[in-house]
């Protein structure tokens, strides 16, 4: 019996529909079609089967507000997941996720069925006027594959929306990209100083520009190595410095030193999934089956550091320490 080998073919699509081209639909069209694929068929399909609504929920919003301009990328998603069905080889039960810029297609493989992936998927975008580039699509394994006679980059890991999809993850790299995005955030708060900006007015600024980017990486970096915790409080440090503030002054503006403010997006980021039964981090938890207790969850053992200090066993730890106090059991599910 040949082994099944979980495979999963990336695309990054090179270009959006240009309006101007009138190539392929107008966007009033994109508006109406979008609600009748939304109706029909939802963000991720299993085996022909319609997922939950709560997948993709933030996400209407964004498909929406973006239909009236001329990049109309995300347009290309709703049609590639409703669409490609069409196309892939017969009797290829796939999941197919549709994210931003990026199309995922993950499943089962026997052969060469990447190959047939990635031919259906080129024949899907020649029907609709939909352009990729082979330097943007990338294998995830082998075998090799081709896309327009050009054989596909084989990768180890792959990098989205600064996050490195890898078995082995070193979580500072997420630092060290953090630190890229928002180290112009000191020159820009001090070029508005200078131009005699508020010390709320700054405050706006450094949540926009850079407790963002902490806030979505929370969950990385909050495993990262003592020195780039340093590194971290040190640049936090001296952007409070720039917009006049201290440890003293800092809670009246409702900030917390950045080690802190990195916890509390992941406790309340735990909060919130497990407060959803379906969600499939709450769905793998042992629950916790003593009559007395006050955790509904068990804590695994970690046998490795790593392990030990991930976001799940360290903030799963921490709810169980908080669910001694009354107050934190109450609040246990607060979203």
């Amino acid at each position: 019996m040949i082994p099944k080998i979980s495979q999963a073919v990336l695309i990054l699509f090179a270009l959006a529909i240009d309006t101007q081209t009138q190539c392929f639909i107008n966007p009033p069209e994109c508006g109406r079609r979008i609600e009748d694929i939304k109706a029909e068929r939802l963000n991720k399909i299993v085996g022909g089967q319609q997922a939950d609504p709560e997948d993709w929920g933030w996400q209407v919003a964004l498909f929406i507000d973006t239909t009236y301009i001329c990049v109309l990328g995300p347009i290309l998603f709703l049609l590639f997941i409703l669409d490609i069905n069409e196309y892939l080889p017969f009797g290829v039960e796939l999941l197919k996720y549709a994210d931003d810029i990026l199309a995922y297609i993950v499943g089962n493989t026997f052969g060469n069925l990447p190959q047939e992936i990635v031919d259906a998927v080129q024949r899907s975008t020649l029907c609709k006027v939909i352009f990729i580039s082979p330097l943007r699509v990338l294998g995830s394994s082998v075998p090799t594959v081709y896309l327009l006679g050009q054989m596909l980059e084989t990768v180890k890991s792959y990098k989205y929306l600064g996050f490195e999809l890898s078995d082995s993850l070193d979580l500072d790299l997420q630092w060290r990209r953090v630190r890229s995005i928002v180290s112009p955030v000191e020159f820009l708060l001090n070029q508005l100083k200078l131009n005699d900006w508020s010390t709320p007015m700054l405050i706006c600024v450094y949540r926009a520009y850079c407790l963002s980017h902490f806030t979505y990486s929370a969950v990385m970096l909050t495993s990262t190595s003592a020195a780039a915790k340093c590194e971290m409080n040190a640049f936090n440090s001296h952007l409070w410095r720039i917009m006049g503030i201290d440890d003293q002054t800092a809670g009246s503006y409702k900030l917390l030193p950045i080690a802190e403010f990195i916890d509390h997006v992941c406790e309340q980021t735990l909060n919130r999934i497990l407060a959803d039964p379906n969600h499939p981090i709450t769905s793998c938890q042992p629950r916790n089956l003593r009559l007395n207790a006050r955790f509904p969850f068990q804590t695994r053992k970690a046998n490795k550091a790593a392990y030990h200090n991930s976001f799940l066993q360290k903030f799963l730890r921490k709810l169980r320490n908080d669910s001694n106090s009354q107050n934190a059991r109450a609040s246990l599910y607060l979203v």
